[in-house]
């Protein structure tokens, strides 16, 4: 199992079209990834196998093909922390599936213009003070398995559905959620910052 390791700083891309390639693939141990490029990939960043590794800053985009379900951030059977990454046009966003993944954090991420934004599946972890967005299909669901993600301090805004709970799952926003515009600011593509005036700001757990 790999402990005290970090990769950082990378970009990570072409990884190819099979549908287990995946550009960043972590299994086990308690890795820090952080500060990325991950795109162009069948699938972007995977953590499996009780891994606990710290996953931050990274930029998880354009992976995967849409209709198909290929994912940019995907966590399976893992309890790892990701937080404060970007997580756009993918066709899942961001995944965390089996109940062995019920400690894995999602906090602090922008997940914006995925086909889906969220999927917890079988799972129930704690997704809080997440931006969830403009997403073409839906912003969080809840699938299958009981899943129970518990939600808090998100703003999911501008998905055609913004929760959904579906075969058993169950999507409630929870503690201080918002469904209101993040305003971001247009004029810098892709940077996804906020305008002063953002509901956003000052608006996650004040813990």
């Amino acid at each position: 199992l790999i402990s005290d390791a970090e990769f950082s700083g990378f970009t990570v891309t072409g990884s190819g079209t099979g549908s287990t390639d995946v550009g960043i693939w972590v299994t086990g141990g308690d890795p820090v990834v952080r500060n990325n490029k991950v795109h162009g990939n069948r699938n972007g960043i995977q953590l499996r196998s009780g891994t606990n590794a710290l996953v931050c800053g990274n930029r998880v985009y354009d992976n995967g093909t849409f209709g198909q379900v290929d994912e940019g951030l995907s966590v399976v059977s893992s309890a790892p922390l990701v937080s404060n990454n970007y997580i756009y046009r993918n066709p899942i966003g961001l995944y965390i599936g089996q109940a062995t993944s019920d400690g894995a954090r999602a906090i602090n991420n922008t997940v914006v213009e995925n086909g889906e934004g969220i999927r917890c599946e079988r799972s129930s972890p704690t997704v809080k003070n997440n931006i969830c967005a403009n997403n073409t299909q839906v912003g969080v669901r809840a699938f299958f398995g009981n899943a129970t993600p518990q939600l808090s301090y998100n703003i999911v805004w501008g998905n055609p559905t913004d929760y959904i709970a579906s075969s058993t799952g169950i999507a409630t926003p929870g503690t201080g959620s918002i469904s209101a515009d993040p305003e971001f600011d247009v004029t810098v593509p892709d940077e996804f910052s906020l305008l002063a005036t953002s509901p956003c700001i000052d608006a996650g757990d004040p813990s």
